[in-house]
C-alpha cells in the first residue's frame, strides 16, 4: 500500500508474487524483506515476533507520512548500509511534520487541517512499534490488537453520548406510541363488542304487556349511548397521544443551534501596519483570537517576515501570503517574534559565512600544515570551519583528538564528531571508523597509527559496514582493509 503525494489517495501495488510459479515464489520469499522495513535486530540475524511488529509500524508510518522513516536514496550498497545503520541508531523523524509536507498542494487549507487530525493513541502506537529494542515494542500481534481495540472502542463509546437530548425525546416518543397502540387495540375490541350486540335478536311485546324475563335486559338505547360515548373518549385520547408524539418530534427542530465563535477569526476593523516582525522560534502557530486556547495547526517557520496590524493580549494580528499565493490570517504570539530591525542588527553582527572557494582554500592550507607536522596551525583552521558544518574540518579536528593532538576534545566527543563526519559522507571518516572497530584490541597496530590515546570497542560488523561504504565511494585503502577483514574471517571462522 503506497500513499500518492499528488492526489492524497492510497494505491495497492506489487502483485508480482501472485503471477509467479510455485518455485519462483518460494525463491522470492526466501529473499523477501526490503531494507527500509527491516528491524534493527535483523542486521544481526535475529527474527522475533517483535520483528514483524517493527515492519507493521513502518507500514503505518508510510501510510500516514507518505514515506518510510529512513528512505533508500538509490540502489547502491552504500545507500543500503546507510539505511541499515539508521534503523539501528537513529530515531524516526516527526511523522506529523512529514505528513504536513507530503499532503497534495492542490488541497485547500481546510482539508489539510482536517487531514492532520491524527489520534494521539495511534501516533503513540506507531512510535512504540518502532522502538530499537524488541522488548520495548508490543510483544506480539495479540497485544497489538488489544491495544488498537481498547483505544478504538473508547473513542466510539464516547461518541455515543454526544447527544443526550435527542435520546431523551426519542424514548418519550416511543412510550407515547406504545400508549397509542394500546388505546387503538381497546377501541377495536369495543367496536367488535358493539357489532355483536347489534346482531343479537330483540324481544317483541305490545303496549304494557310484559314478557317473562323482560327485566333481565337493559334498555338497548341506553346501552348504545354509553358505548358511543366511550368510543368518542377513546378517539379523543388517541388524538391527543398522536399530537404529543408529533410535538416531541418537532421540538428539536425548533431549538436554535448554539453558535461557537471560537472557530471564527477575529480581525481588526482596519488593517494599519504597526511594524514588521521576524519569527525567532522554530515554529509559531496561528490563533483565531488573541487567546492561547484558539490555536490552529497552521504555522510559520523561523525567519519568516510578517507585518503586524494590531497587538492585543500578547498577540499580534497578521495576514501572511506564502510563495504559492496561499494566505493565512490570524494571531501570533508576540514572544515567538522579534522586530525586523532587531533581527537585522543580529544578522549584521554575525560573522560572514565563508564561500565554497574559501573553504576549499582553507582545507588545502590545513593539509599542507599536517604534512609539515604543524598540527596547531591545521587545528586552528579546522576549529574555524567546524561551526559551518564542513565535514572535512569535523573529521580533521576529531582525528587529531583521537591521535592525542587536540586535547580540547575528549575521546567520546571525538568519536561522536567522527560519526557525524561519516554521516555527512566524509570517506576518510568512514575508513577511520572501520579501522578503529577492526583493530580495537590490537594495541600495536593502533600505536603505530597514532591512536594510543583512547580505548575502542572491537566490532567486526560495524567495521565491515564503514569500510564497505568508504570502498564503494572509491577509497582504495578502505578496500584493502575490507579484503583483509574478509580474509581473516575466512581463515578464523567463528566457533
Amino acid at each position: 500500500v503506497k500513499f500518492n503525494k499528488h492526489t492524497g489517495n492510497y494505491m495497492l501495488i506489487d502483485f508480482g508474487l501472485s503471477a509467479m510459479s510455485d518455485e519462483q515464489r518460494r525463491t522470492s520469499l526466501r529473499h523477501a524483506g526490503a531494507i527500509e522495513f527491516m528491524a534493527p535486530e535483523q542486521s544481526a540475524g535475529q527474527l522475533l515476533f517483535q520483528t514483524d511488529i517493527y515492519g507493521f509500524g513502518i507500514i503505518l508510518f508510510e501510510l500516514l507520512a507518505g514515506q518510510v522513516p529512513f528512505p533508500l536514496t538509490d540502489s547502491s550498497e552504500a545507500s543500503r548500509n546507510l539505511v541499515m545503520v539508521s534503523h539501528m541508531e537513529q530515531q524516526p523523524p516527526d511523522l506529523k511534520e512529514l505528513r504536513r509536507r507530503n499532503l497534495p498542494d492542490s488541497w485547500p487549507s481546510e482539508k489539510k487541517e482536517r487531514e492532520m487530525q491524527i489520534p494521539e493513541w495511534l501516533l503513540s502506537m506507531i512510535y512504540r512499534c518502532l522502538r530499537k529494542k524488541p522488548d520495548e515494542r508490543f510483544a506480539n500481534g495479540i497485544e497489538l490488537h488489544n491495544y488498537i481495540f481498547v483505544n478504538s472502542v473508547n473513542v466510539n463509546t464516547r461518541s455515543q453520548f454526544d447527544s443526550p437530548t435527542e435520546s431523551a425525546w426519542q424514548q418519550q416518543a416511543e412510550k407515547l406510541l406504545k400508549e397509542k397502540q394500546g388505546l387503538q387495540q381497546q377501541l377495536a375490541a369495543k367496536d367488535a363488542e358493539l357489532q355483536r350486540l347489534r346482531s343479537q335478536p330483540q324481544p317483541v311485546y305490545n303496549g304494557q304487556e310484559r314478557v317473562a324475563g323482560q327485566d333481565d335486559y337493559q334498555n338497548p338505547k341506553k346501552n348504545t349511548a354509553w358505548i358511543v360515548a366511550f368510543i368518542l373518549t377513546l378517539l379523543v385520547a388517541s388524538g391527543l397521544a398522536y399530537a404529543l408524539i408529533q410535538a416531541e418530534k418537532k421540538e428539536p427542530e425548533e431549538k436554535k443551534p448554539v453558535v461557537d465563535n471560537s472557530n471564527t477569526i477575529k480581525t481588526p476593523d482596519q488593517l494599519v501596519s504597526i511594524g514588521d516582525y521576524r519569527v525567532k522560534a522554530a515554529k509559531t502557530f496561528f490563533h483565531n483570537r488573541p487567546d492561547e486556547a484558539t490555536s490552529r495547526t497552521a504555522f510559520l517557520s523561523k525567519n519568516d517576515l510578517i507585518t503586524a496590524y494590531q497587538e492585543e493580549n500578547g498577540f499580534v494580528y497578521t495576514e501572511f501570503t506564502n510563495s504559492r499565493g496561499q494566505t493565512s490570517k490570524g494571531w501570533l504570539k508576540l514572544n515567538d517574534l522579534m522586530s525586523a530591525d532587531e533581527w537585522q542588527r543580529i544578522q549584521d553582527t554575525q560573522p560572514r559565512v565563508p564561500t565554497q572557494e574559501e573553504i576549499k582554500s582553507q582545507l588545502n592550507s590545513a593539509s599542507s600544515y599536517l604534512q609539515d607536522n604543524q598540527y596547531a596551525e591545521a587545528l586552528t583552521i579546522y576549529n574555524f570551519l567546524v561551526p559551518y558544518n564542513v565535514p572535512d574540518a569535523i573529521y580533521g579536528a576529531a582525528n587529531l583528538a583521537l591521535q592525542g593532538k587536540n586535547n580540547a576534545l575528549g575521546c567520546d566527543e571525538a568519536l561522536a564528531m567522527l560519526r557525524r563526519a561519516s554521516d555527512a559522507g566524509n570517506l576518510p571518516a568512514k575508513r577511520t571508523l572501520g579501522f578503529l572497530y577492526m583493530f580495537a584490541e590490537n594495541e600495536a597496530v593502533l600505536s603505530i597509527n597514532g591512536y594510543s590515546r583512547c580505548v575502542f570497542d572491537k566490532n567486526f560488523s560495524r567495521a565491515r559496514l564503514y569500510l564497505t561504504q568508504a570502498a564503494n565511494g572509491g577509497d582504495t585503502t578502505a578496500r584493502k582493509l575490507l579484503n583483509e577483514l574478509n580474509l581473516n574471517e575466512q581463515n578464523n571462522p567463528p566457533q
